[in-house]
């Protein structure tokens, strides 16, 4: 049976609409996670061979590509509202190879682009007993406007930005129990439950046990439970884009 495919995806307050926004978007791939740079894009098939002058002339929201990884798409939508995030959302099948490279992006990624909720994980049957369809049930592209939900589910990797680190504190977020924890930039914290992302999938228990010990140390009534898919979750106050 396959592997699940890998999913990175981050929650901006960058709009994601300009050609600098897209420049920095390839700059970042190429430089943390090449095999993930664009090599064709657009919605048309056979998608267009990538060019770096289509991020003047033809940059638009969404921007949609696949890569020289063969397995690999890529999507960047800018914000649709004030109370929305914008989405970078990235899905392939992980090689060992790919760990530690796109692992690299998302801390980069988060990073400049202002990352309000991000994470990376390889889905299987048992994310979804434990609840991670949350995800899914609560939007056609996760959960772009956040004020709608709790946070559905303790990922291999989360960050978590500005409005997260105010409602947990960053004293709190720096303590968890986590494999790794960072701070990528103000206000941004990533939280590693283990060392490898395969781990999801090779070593499922001890990943979820480290995503309980995390939310415990966070606080269990901040993070969606499907058990009670109609409660009322404490969440932060999300300031609108400007």
């Amino acid at each position: 049976m396959a592997d699940p495919l890998a999913t990175l995806e981050i929650l901006a307050r960058d709009y994601l609409s300009t050609a600098e926004a897209g420049h920095d978007l390839v700059r970042l791939l190429r430089e943390t996670f090449p095999r993930a740079a664009p090599k064709r894009w657009g919605h048309d098939k056979p998608a267009r061979q990538f060019r770096d002058d289509v991020l003047g002339s033809e940059w638009a929201s969404p921007f949609v590509w696949t890569a020289e990884h063969s397995s690999l798409e890529g999507y960047a939508s800018a914000a649709l509202a004030p109370h929305d995030r914008s989405v970078l959302l990235v899905e392939f099948a992980a090689e060992p190879a790919d760990e530690v490279a796109a692992i690299a992006f998302l801390r980069a990624a988060a990073a400049r682009f202002q990352a309000e909720f991000a994470f990376l994980h390889m889905y299987t049957d048992e994310d979804r007993r434990a609840g991670a369809e949350a995800l899914a049930a609560v939007g056609q592209v996760a959960f772009r406007d956040l004020r709608r939900t709790a946070i559905p589910y303790l990922y291999w990797a989360t960050v978590f930005g500005p409005s997260y680190v105010d409602f947990f504190s960053r004293d709190k977020l720096v303590a968890a129990p986590a494999y790794e924890v960072e701070e990528l930039a103000p206000g941004v914290v990533l939280v590693q439950l283990t060392q490898r992302l395969r781990d999801c999938v090779s070593d499922w228990d001890r990943v979820h046990e480290r995503r309980v010990a995390v939310a415990e140390h966070l606080g269990r009534d901040a993070f969606y439970n499907a058990a009670q898919p109609h409660a009322e979750y404490p969440r932060p106050e999300f300031p609108l884009m400007s």
